[in-house]
Parts: structure tokens; C-alpha cells; sequence
């Protein structure tokens, strides 16, 4: 089923007039809307831009159906634990509307700025595959409690391996990606985590370890000028 977001980057509007525009997104019709996850406007460091995560829960506030999610948080801005809590906490206030959407990153220039992540592109992609791993175990996927009980801790590189086998297995013989719902909250519908890739190797653990990807087409190029043709007269 196709489902349509209102892509709204939060640069040089106050918090009203977002508001204002995800009402009317949402009376319109729309399924959700999503923001984005940068610490400066890329392109425009002089510009405003509203912190994503805050950004959002003052419009799941402010909306009764909305789905609301980012394209996409940056993985390097927030420790994984905390995400995992802050996810859980607004996918429950907003009745399981919340849309976890997460990425390594494609701004490096605030990275520099700002003293956060890491420059080299395949260093954030493996640290976003083992915080995804991590943010999994964190709600309360099973391999994690089984690892607890047994009085050990289980590091991100012995989980990925284990839920990439698990994402492969046939359903019977699923045992630790049972529901993908943030345990042990059980919301309904269970709190989504899509993945924004930009090639194989983040799309393939995006496949084990997400409930959906998203990629950008950067070879659209400049859309044709709309034209309105007069109606006849009939």
C-alpha cells in the first residue's frame, strides 16, 4: 500500500507555522510527514533549523492521525540507548504514530563542525549497523534477554551475525526478531524502524535488521514546468 508524507524540512519556519502546515497536511489527507536531522541547515549554516526530535513530538502533540517520522535522524548525533528510549517514549504519547527512521549520516561538514561521528563513510555505516543491532536488543528483542538470564553481556558483534541468520530464517524457527514491537510496551500498530541507504551494503543490513529502507533518486534531475491548458467550452 502506497503511503503519502509531506516532506517538511524544518529550516526557516517557527515551530507555528510547521504546526500549521502539518494540519493541513493531515486534513488533506496525507499519511504522515517527515523532518529531517541536521545540527546547521546543510547549505545554509546562517539559517534556523529546529532540533528533530523535538521538533517532532511538539507535532504528534499538535495532530490527531498524522504519522510522524524524519528522512532520516543521523545515527551519529544520538547514543543508540538514548534513541531507543526516546523512540519508545513518543511512539507510545503519539499512540504508536512515531516512525524511527535512521541513516550514517550525509552531511559531513557539520560532523567537523559540531565534533560528532565520524568522517569516513564506511566507518558510519558499520557503526550504524552495530546501533541498530543494539537499539533491537534494547527493546527487549529476545536475544538479548536470553543473554541477560544467562548472566552474560553480548556485544554488538556477536548480535549483528545473529539477527542477520534470524532475518533469514522461516517463520516457524524465528526466535529473536518475533514481532519487531519495542518490548515491553507492545504498542499497536508496533513502533516502525525504516533505514535510509545510499548503496548495497547499508541497503543489505537494512534488509536483516529494519522493517523498511528508503532510497534516494539523486538522477531525477529538474522537473518540467507545470502548464495549465484553457478547459473548452462545451
Amino acid at each position: 500500500m502506497v503511503e503519502w508524507y509531506l516532506f517538511l524540512p524544518q529550516v526557516r519556519l517557527s515551530a507555528g507555522d510547521i504546526t500549521e502546515r502539518a494540519r493541513h497536511a493531515e486534513a488533506s489527507g496525507f499519511d504522515g510527514i517527515a523532518f529531517i536531522d541536521h545540527l546547521e541547515a546543510p547549505g545554509l549554516p546562517g539559517e534556523s533549523i529546529w532540533e528533530a526530535m523535538a521538533i517532532a513530538t511538539w507535532v504528534a502533540a499538535k495532530t490527531e492521525r498524522l504519522r510522524i517520522g524524519h528522512l532520516v535522524l543521523c545515527d551519529a548525533f544520538r547514543h543508540p540507548a538514548v534513541l531507543a528510549k526516546q523512540a519508545v517514549t513518543l511512539s507510545d504519547a503519539s499512540e504508536g504514530r512515531f516512525d524511527l527512521g535512521l541513516g550514517s549520516g550525509s552531511w559531513p561538514a557539520e560532523f567537523t563542525r559540531f565534533d560528532v561521528g565520524q568522517q569516513d563513510p564506511v566507518a558510519r555505516v558499520r557503526q550504524l549497523d552495530r546501533h541498530l543491532a543494539l537499539i533491537r536488543q534494547y527493546w527487549g528483542d529476545q536475544v538479548g534477554e536470553a543473554t541477560e538470564e544467562a548472566g552474560e553481556e553480548i556485544t554488538p558483534e556477536e548480535l549483528l551475525p545473529l539477527l542477520e541468520a534470524e532475518a533469514t530464517a522461516e517463520p516457524a524457527d524465528r526466535q529473536i526478531l518475533d514481532a519487531y514491537s519495542p518490548v515491553p510496551t507492545a504498542l499497536e500498530p508496533a513502533l516502525r524502524l525504516p533505514v535510509l541507504h545510499t548503496h548495497a551494503t547499508v541497503a543489505h543490513h537494512a534488509a536483516d535488521l529494519a522493517d523498511a529502507s528508503s532510497s534516494p533518486d539523486l538522477s531525477t534531475g529538474p522537473l518540467q514546468p507545470l502548464t495549465c491548458e484553457p478547459m473548452e467550452e462545451v
